[in-house]
């Protein structure tokens, strides 16, 4: 079962797996269920297929935590404001419940 979430502006795909799934190991699940690439630049106001069910690599404290909440994700929103240009993708290593972010 599929349930859809509303983007926010500034949301990235990984803002919106870590509110969703609680943990940005889960945006491969997102990109696959709705048809996008990890580049993909989410507009707000669209929205996205968000799986009922458990997904590897979730985080259902963190995902109840937003959700309880209403709080949501967004690190392409300054506090002033302004807009910040989205960061590209990074690589990221997983050892355990620690998550290592690989650098070129």
């Amino acid at each position: 079962m599929m349930r859809q979430v509303m983007i926010e502006y500034g949301q990235s795909i990984l803002d919106i797996a870590i509110q969703e799934y609680g943990n940005a190991s889960a945006a491969p699940t997102l990109v696959s269920d709705n048809q996008l690439s990890f580049d993909t630049l989410l507009t707000a106001g669209a929205y996205l297929n968000i799986r009922t069910e458990d997904v590897p690599g979730q985080d259902k404290q963190i995902r109840e935590y937003f959700g309880k909440r209403g709080h949501k994700v967004v690190s392409g929103m300054p506090m002033n404001g302004e807009v910040i240009p989205q960061l590209p993708v990074f690589e990221y290593l997983q050892q355990e419940d620690e998550y290592y972010i690989l650098l070129e």
